[in-house]
């Protein structure tokens, strides 16, 4: 059975972590790339970060196409790629550091926030999925290091895989209501 508390608290946590990562993604956009993201969008916008995770295909979807037969199933299988796909995700962007891709300076006023985001989010699919907090996965070890601005590639992969998240999240609630009602 699937925690609908859980669940309605991981959909918060996606939401309001999202509008706040995307408000870190202006500011760092404009001071790492000196651009407003319109221009950013034209710029990096033919670049391909490279990255390999398991929602990948789903987040860069232009629809979302997910169906629910059993919603204890669909949680059951989707929270533990929710929660793989952002520990990818926030390993690369802490490594951009030690492997020189960004400056200190910038992540520590940008990316870190960013990286608490991912995160927090994956501490929220851990609680669904019951995976333990401490769990590691394999991370990919390459990306396009060639990427203009790495540090927008992967904040532009947070801010679409946390608006996928959203959907997954809502989708299950919308079965579940009924079913708790």
């Amino acid at each position: 059975m699937v925690n609908v508390t859980l669940l309605q608290d991981a959909l918060n946590v996606s939401l309001t972590t999202r509008k706040a990562a995307m408000e870190l993604f202006i500011e760092q956009t404009e001071a790492i790339d000196h651009m407003n993201l319109t221009e950013a969008k034209r710029h990096y916008g033919f670049q391909d970060i490279s990255l390999s995770y398991p929602l990948m295909e789903q987040a860069n979807a232009s629809e979302f196409e997910d169906q629910v037969h059993n919603v204890t199933e669909y949680v059951a299988t989707e929270a533990p790629k929710i929660y793989d796909s952002l520990y990818i995700l926030s390993a690369v962007m802490k490594r951009l550091v030690q492997d020189k891709l960004l400056h200190r300076d910038h992540y520590n006023k940008h990316t870190q926030y960013i990286v608490e985001k991912v995160d927090h989010n994956m501490a929220m699919a851990a609680n669904l999925s019951g995976i333990p907090d401490n769990t590691t996965i394999d991370v990919p070890s390459t990306f396009n290091t060639k990427y203009s601005s790495p540090a927008y590639g992967l904040s532009m992969e947070v801010i679409k895989l946390l608006d996928l998240i959203s959907k997954k999240y809502q989708l299950a609630l919308q079965y579940l209501q009924p079913a708790q009602g």
